[in-house]
């Protein structure tokens, strides 16, 4: 989870769960078995890794099973919010997520939405941004729509920036794809005061798709990632090298890498010759 959102969360969930009942929900690996009536055969704190674990024998049939799982502490109000959680015994809820870290995070929204503070995205890499895009997708698999919505809704009234394109057309950027883009950050601490950045670019689609993709991973969506790659291998070569030297100049490290994905899956199967024309590569005899 991102640092200042962990921040947030830390604080949010000290002030709802001074007064509150803590539950919690049983995250591991459940081996393929519905776990749906169990038997609790240990129950302990690792002192290292500060966490408790639970280690559950699967009774609903005859091939005793069992699993470790750690105990994700949930407040009664948060656990009020997951729709899609399976109950057990004292207090206990079980759900098919095995992500204990992904688990706690969505703990942490359902605390900020219960204290009524907005989440935001303070992310700024990439590996930022996909963490709270895989912890939203979670909130939505254990049924906590609130969640999204609210986040959505956070996202949706964030400020924007205008860009001056080389051409003259203006496009406004969110705040939230503004920290996914490094240059354009520097740009904008040095045109502080302007009613619009310049920026020499001139291919407003390129810009687009740059901007709806970063947004898709800003909401979350549901495999935005892998249906971006797809979507983006199905594009004219032009489009697609428009999108990944947009990226590469505005340095977003997020959009930047699923254009190169998209460009290897073109290259599997290629011979040099092949590689060499898709990629624009000319031979150095043919070079003047």
């Amino acid at each position: 989870m991102p640092f200042l959102l962990e921040l947030v969360t830390q604080q949010a969930v000290s002030k709802t769960m001074i007064n509150t009942p803590i539950q919690g929900v049983l995250v591991g690996d459940k081996k393929g078995q519905p776990f749906t009536t169990t038997m609790v055969l240990d129950d302990h704190c690792d002192v290292e890794k500060q966490q408790r674990v639970v280690r559950l024998l699967d009774t609903s049939d005859d091939k005793a099973v069992w699993s470790d799982f750690v105990v994700v502490p949930f407040s009664r109000a948060a656990l009020s919010m997951c729709h899609n959680l399976q109950p057990q015994k004292d207090g206990l809820y079980i759900t098919d997520v095995n992500e204990p870290k992904i688990v706690k995070g969505v703990a942490g929204l359902c605390e900020i939405v219960v204290g009524h503070l907005a989440p935001f995205s303070p992310c700024k890499d990439a590996k930022s941004f996909f963490e709270m895009a895989s912890t939203l997708q979670t909130a939505r698999a254990l049924g906590v729509l609130e969640v999204q919505q609210v986040y959505n809704r956070a996202v949706l009234k964030s400020p924007t920036i205008n860009l001056l394109l080389r051409d003259g057309n203006v496009k406004q950027m969110s705040h939230d794809v503004l920290r996914m883009c490094d240059t354009l950050l520097d740009l904008y601490a040095d045109c502080e005061g302007m009613s619009a950045i310049p920026i020499p670019l001139d291919d407003v689609q390129a810009l687009d798709d740059v901007i709806e993709f970063s947004t898709d991973i800003i909401l979350g969506v549901d495999k935005a990632y892998e249906l971006w790659i797809d979507t983006l291998v199905e594009w004219p070569r032009e489009r697609l090298f428009g999108m990944s030297n947009t990226s590469d100049f505005i340095n977003n490290q997020c959009a930047l890498e699923v254009c190169a994905k998209a460009i290897a899956r073109h290259l599997t199967g290629m011979k040099v010759e092949e590689m060499r024309e898709f990629l624009g590569i000319q031979h150095e005899k043919d070079i003047k």
